[in-house]
């Protein structure tokens, strides 16, 4: 799946905004998001109320936290615990989708790195109907 090529945008720049807005004030226990970045883009240190898994679909991703660095390759995620601050630098041009869990739901001690399934990636037409 390749990913769109964008001219960089200067983060955190509007839609970064509206994001981070959306995850700290929605109601569901789990919130998930997708989106696009060109290598080279630095999302600033921020953090979430919220448990997230940073999920790089396609790319490579370099997360930063005051507890260190973790190197994120395609079909892996990052769990980032509730207010950890941390930052994204894009190695490659990366596609992220992150899942974020209320804090009741989900907690983590700290942040790891984890293997994700290829079944979570694929998408699969609607099932057949039986008549």
């Amino acid at each position: 799946m390749p990913i769109r090529r964008y001219p960089l945008p200067q983060l955190p720049d509007d839609d970064h905004f509206r994001n981070l807005d959306w995850v700290e004030t929605g109601n569901a226990p789990v919130l998930a998001l997708g989106r696009d970045y060109n290598a080279g883009l630095l999302v600033p240190f921020h953090k979430h109320t919220r448990t997230q898994l940073w999920w790089a679909r396609g790319g490579v991703v370099l997360m930063r936290t005051e507890r260190g660095r973790w190197m994120v390759p395609p079909g892996h995620a990052l769990l980032i615990p509730a207010g950890v601050e941390h930052s994204a630098e894009m190695i490659s041009d990366v596609r992220m989708h992150s899942i974020y869990f209320a804090p009741d739901l989900l907690r983590a001690e700290r942040p790891m790195v984890m293997e994700i399934n290829p079944l979570a990636g694929r998408h699969h037409p609607p099932p057949a109907t039986l008549c």
